[in-house]
Parts: C-alpha cells; structure tokens; sequence
C-alpha cells in the first residue's frame, strides 16, 4: 500500500472514494492507513476472505450513511502503481461506449518482472486511447459499471485466492456487455506474493477444476 495508493490518490479524476477491505491483518496497516490516508474507507473482515471482501463494497457505503450510487467499480490489487489518467481514461471510454461492462489496462509485469520505472516510460509515451476486446481481463486490476455487478452477481467466495475473475467473467460473457483492454498503463509486482507455493498450486488447481464443474460440467471437471 505505500507504493499503490499515492497512484491511486493522484490521479487526475477526483470523484471516486477509495475502500481498503482488510482481510484481519495481523501487521499495523489499520493504523497505518488512519495515520497516512484517513480519507480511505475501511472495510474490516473478521477473516480471510480473500478477493471476496470486495462484495461488500457494493452494499457498504450504503449501510455505512455514505451519499450516492456508484456508477463504476474499480477493483485493485495492493501490488500495484497506476497512471495517473487510469480512472478518468476508464470513465471517459466507458461512459462513451456503454456496451462496455468491463474495462482492463496494460499491466506492465502481469506475468514476468518488468522495473516499476518502465511505468513511467510507459506514461510518458503515451500518445492516445485504443482499446481492443478481449475474453479475459486481469482479475488485480479491473474496472467495471456497476450496474453489471448487480446483474451477473460479484465474487464468488468459494474461490478463494484464485479463479474468481474467471468465474464472474464467465457470467459477463453470456451478458450484453463487452470485455475490453484500454493501453493506459500500470505496473504489477509479481515478485510479492501472499500465498506458499505449495498452498498457491493447491488452490490454483482446486479452484479451476470448480470453475469447470461449476460452469461446464462435472465431466469437464474431471478433465481438467
């Protein structure tokens, strides 16, 4: 978070609120956020629930006296820096195409370390919006209209850690709206992880031969 959220707070659109869904953290990062950031809402799990702490910011403002009805969710991974321009790109393309209904962007090191400076290489050379539809978009970096959400139902806490943008993408597929990537940049760590190896490859494999049963078929499953 001390690297992610000074990208989030700077970006040159202003009207969006920022919601941390803390997984019971054992380190200060509570503390840490009322010292550093007392802007950012707080949603607090009494357990790890991984992604799926993010259901709630559908329901939380709401329930917590917070004014108005978000038009877009953006979901976020905390291993992450963005441009800038990321939201105010996002808004700008989805509020011209409404067929969109979910929105990705150039993940600098999705799969292989990439420096955090090719970031701002990246920024700099940035000339103009394109975009191109996809099948899949990037779980830890996602941009979606709300009023998708609220039809096709959010993250499936059953998943746990893995699997879960897969699931839901696979509902936003039998939908009217498209899937999309925008070139404006950000840049992943793919060197932190939160999860052993062995535990990752576990539930990696769990959680995709559920995605089969639960999408295709228990032969699908069995496959896989």
């Amino acid at each position: 978070l001390e690297y992610c959220l000074p990208t989030l707070v700077s970006q040159d659109y202003s009207n969006f609120k920022i919601f941390i869904a803390d997984n019971n953290s054992t380190d200060n990062v509570q503390e840490w956020l009322v010292n550093n950031h007392p802007d950012v809402y707080l949603i607090k799990q009494n357990k790890n629930i991984s992604m799926a702490a993010m259901n709630e910011v559908l329901t939380w403002p709401a329930e917590n006296g917070l004014p108005g009805i978000p038009e877009y969710i953006f979901v976020a991974g905390w291993d992450l820096k963005f441009d800038r321009r990321c939201i105010s790109h996002a808004v700008e393309l989805m509020n011209q195409k409404k067929d969109i209904g979910l929105l990705g962007f150039e993940v600098i090191g999705l799969f292989d370390w990439a420096d955090p400076s090719e970031l701002d290489a990246r920024s700099a050379n940035w000339k103009k919006t394109e975009f191109f539809e996809t099948d899949w978009v990037p779980g830890a970096c996602s941009f979606y209209r709300a009023d998708l959400l609220r039809e096709v139902g959010f993250l499936d806490p059953a998943y746990f850690a893995y699997a879960e943008e897969d699931d839901m993408q696979f509902r936003i597929k039998e939908s009217n709206f498209k899937r999309v990537i925008i070139n404006t940049p950000c840049w992943q760590n793919v060197r932190e992880s939160a999860i052993p190896l062995a535990l990752a490859s576990y539930l990696s494999m769990r959680n995709t031969i559920r995605f089969q049963i639960k999408n295709r078929s228990l032969v699908h499953g069995l496959r896989t």
